[in-house]
């Protein structure tokens, strides 16, 4: 796994993508008062999230 610097807004889930792998991107998405890791593939038709924790 790639962490990402400086990372960039995603406009779709709109949360951090922190982290790029193997055709994923590990995007922190904010929910009330903690966060959520979720994985989007890159070649998800509408954003569908695989894992999420």
């Amino acid at each position: 796994m790639n962490l990402i610097e400086r990372p960039e807004t995603d406009p779709q889930w709109q949360g951090l993508v922190i982290a790029h792998e193997a055709g994923c991107r590990w995007i922190a998405v904010r929910m009330l008062f903690n966060h959520r890791l979720v994985c989007v593939p890159d070649d998800a038709p509408y954003g569908t999230a695989a894992y999420g924790w």
